[in-house]
């Protein structure tokens, strides 16, 4: 039998309850039986809260870990749940994967669980599988961000019962109302969303010289 790597991408630990992981390597381990290719646990790779709409190809270090392992073992094959699972960007799974390994590995076959024909990026299917997907995210990202600006605009509605204030807002006649920090508290929810991690939003923090509210480096997100 031929072996084949499966790649399973979750996009952020919200995705644990529904049993995404557990439903895609399910439907990868059918699908290879189903092709008569051998994929072994050893060969399932994982990429935990990666979003795959924020983070280009390369960036994804468990998708650019399985192209090493690829060219190295002279394994040309690899099963994905779903075009989703590939990309979200549109583009740079084509550029940062497909292209460097079909220059090393001239039998190239990378399959999705819904299609027996191996991806080929100039098929007018795929093309628009992965702008499906590219334009799901764009839609949510779109939503998440007027959903928490409606929050903070809407002032009427956030009242502080006498608790802690948080950060991002002061206190005005028992309401919450945004102060300049608020857009920082809309940035960090962003990229929570997208299942960026609190350490990885720390540096991002950090690294952009914005001051934690106890005046510590990576206090903001404690």
């Amino acid at each position: 039998m031929k072996l084949t790597f499966g790649y399973i991408r979750r996009s952020s630990y919200k995705q644990i309850e529904n049993n995404s992981v557990e439903i895609q390597k399910s439907q990868i381990k059918d699908f290879a039986n189903r092709k008569g290719l051998e994929l072994p646990d050893e060969f399932i790779v994982i990429e935990e809260a990666t979003s795959a709409y924020s983070k280009r190809a390369n960036q994804r270090k468990e998708l650019m870990r399985l192209r090493e392992m690829m060219v190295e073992m002279n394994v040309p094959r690899v099963i994905f749940y779903e075009a989703s699972r590939m990309d979200r960007t549109g583009y740079t799974f084509v550029l940062d994967f497909y292209r460097p390994l079909m220059s090393k590995l001239p039998n190239l076959e990378i399959y999705t669980t819904n299609s027996d024909a191996p991806f080929n990026p100039d098929n007018e299917y795929n093309k628009i599988a992965l702008l499906i997907a590219m334009q799901e995210s764009e839609i949510k990202s779109e939503r998440a961000t007027s959903g928490l600006i409606t929050v903070l605009e809407n002032n009427d509605q956030i009242i502080h019962p006498g608790s802690k204030i948080p950060f991002g807002y002061k206190h005005v006649k028992k309401k919450l109302v945004p102060d300049e920090n608020a857009e920082i508290v809309t940035f960090i929810f962003f990229l929570q969303s997208w299942g960026v991690s609190m350490r990885k939003i720390a540096t991002i923090l950090n690294d952009a010289s914005i001051s934690a509210p106890l005046g510590g480096p990576g206090e903001l997100v404690r």
